[in-house]
């Protein structure tokens, strides 16, 4: 795979950046460089290695906020109780399609 293959020889090369002149932008640089690496091993080389496996999606915020509600919404199915109550949700909850289920 010539693309991991790149992004990764990327990775290792914005790794290894110094930029040792100590010059007004310099430091902010690293930083995107530092940043820049971490999210290529983090999330794109462990992605681009399983292009099959499913993405995952996190619905987060506030108590009441509606995300259950969302859920349910996208899905076309009551799958999260959702009321006035609060918190209505106690417990985290993983959807995902039966052919999913492997992964």
């Amino acid at each position: 795979m010539e693309e991991y293959e790149s992004l990764s020889a990327l990775e290792g090369v914005l790794t290894d950046v110094a930029l040792p002149l100590d010059l007004p932008e310099a430091a902010n640089a690293r930083e995107v460089a530092k940043r820049s690496a971490r999210r290529l091993g983090d999330h794109i080389l462990p992605r681009l290695q399983s292009l099959d496996a499913p993405l995952v999606c996190v619905v987060g915020g506030s108590t009441g906020a509606g995300k259950s509600t969302i859920v349910n919404s996208l899905v076309g199915q009551h799958v999260s109780a959702s009321s006035a109550k609060r918190p209505t949700t106690r417990s985290p909850l993983l959807l995902h399609r039966a052919e999913d289920a492997r992964w």
